[in-house]
């Protein structure tokens, strides 16, 4: 366990907020690993490098991108079990009401299974989880999935092969890929989640058309609220909707819709369709990443 000058250092630190609400986070990076602690006023972060390292002044925010964050670098011989010792303690010591956990599957592929064991002996579940890197590493992010549930954010930015399968669950809010080259249209129309954003699977205007269909009958993504993906034949969108009933949209519309930060959205011309329950699905060409993409939001759900 981490030493009880390090729980003393960190309890006198957060008490200097009034009734403050803990928000945790853990990165697995191990060059520099971290836990942060963030609180409506205070980001806390403890940063994890191997003594010697290069990146000892190197300052590292991947949890709580907040310049006014209150760092502490600890050198150790043993980054993983340092990390480990200071997950422990911050989980013992505040009862966290959101936790994040960013997992880097190309930093130490050889303990990837060991520490999802750990996270999982720890917390069986995170509200937000991110998880990167180059190496296909399609088991450990499998294994990782299956053994620690995320229950609200989901983001894929790891470079998949063709061959993984991703499951979701129902009360995922948001689901983010990127790099997903390994999506295609079976596995695109068995995802579930509130919002979804898919980079780099642009889907054929006949599969678009398909998956509107499937969306019209509530065959498929009866959840989703907010949908952002790519469209291999922009020029010709139109002919998306000759096989779908719709209506043109002409004018500016302003549409009340969950997004990750509760947000207005602005859409400008596009499609509207119906579902069989009466919600509304309002399609149109948006930008992504300085990419054209197609974009749906839904509205008029029933309660």
């Amino acid at each position: 366990m981490a030493s009880s000058k390090t729980k003393s250092f960190v309890k006198s630190f957060l008490h200097r907020t009034q009734n403050p609400v803990y928000y945790f986070g853990a990165n697995t990076l191990m060059t520099v690993a971290e836990v942060a602690i963030r609180t409506a006023d205070i980001s806390f972060v403890y940063m994890i490098m191997p003594v010697g390292s290069r990146n000892q002044e190197r300052v590292d925010y991947r949890n709580f991108p907040d310049e006014s964050a209150e760092k502490m670098r600890i050198l150790t011989v043993d980054v993983l079990q340092e990390w480990k010792q200071l997950f422990t303690t911050a989980l013992e010591l505040f009862p966290f009401v959101y936790n994040e956990i960013h997992v880097q599957m190309d930093s130490t592929p050889e303990h990837n299974k060991s520490v999802t064991d750990f996270i999982k002996s720890q917390k069986d579940s995170t509200d937000h989880c991110l998880m990167y890197g180059e190496t296909k590493p399609d088991e450990n992010v499998k294994y990782f999935l299956n053994n620690v549930n995320v229950t609200d954010v989901l983001r894929l930015n790891v470079k998949l092969s063709d061959r993984f399968q991703l499951s979701t669950s129902d009360g995922l809010q948001k689901l983010d890929i990127h790099h997903a080259s390994w999506l295609n249209y079976e596995k695109f129309i068995r995802l579930n989640a509130v919002q979804l954003c898919i980079n780099g699977a642009p889907l054929t205007n006949r599969e678009l058309t398909n998956f509107l269909k499937s969306w019209m009958n509530s065959e498929s993504h009866q959840h989703l609220r907010n949908l952002t993906t790519g469209v291999d034949d922009f020029v010709n969108f139109a002919g998306i909707f000759v096989e779908v009933p719709h209506k043109r949209v002409c004018v500016r519309r302003v549409l009340d819709v969950v997004t990750e930060y509760n947000a207005i959205v602005g859409a400008v011309g596009g499609f509207e369709i119906k579902r069989n329950d009466g919600a509304t699905g309002t399609i149109y060409l948006g930008e992504n990443n300085n990419f054209i993409a197609f974009k749906m939001i839904v509205t008029n759900v029933p309660e």
